[in-house]
């Protein structure tokens, strides 16, 4: 399941980057991503780094950068069942 998941994340976060669009900026700003440290850091325990190329990065950020809207209902999920 977990390499499932990396393998969606990686395309996504490939795709993303490619995209000549840029995702719209949050309709909350006054969220930050530090304000979820528990969250995220449930969220880098569960799916581990993500390694491309030279780079290694968090699953947390990846999701709270690219693709707010899922990240906030993760969010709103985890927290009900927190």
């Amino acid at each position: 399941m977990l390499g499932g998941f990396c393998d969606t994340l990686v395309t996504f976060v490939i795709e993303a980057a490619s995209s000549e669009g840029r995702a719209e900026p949050s309709e909350e700003p006054d969220t930050t991503f530090e304000d979820a440290a528990d969250f995220n850091d449930w969220i880098d325990e569960s799916h581990g780094s993500v390694s491309i190329l030279e780079g290694i990065f968090q699953p947390s950020q990846i999701l709270f950068n690219l693709d707010r809207e899922q990240y906030d209902s993760a969010r709103a999920v985890w927290e009900l069942e927190a």
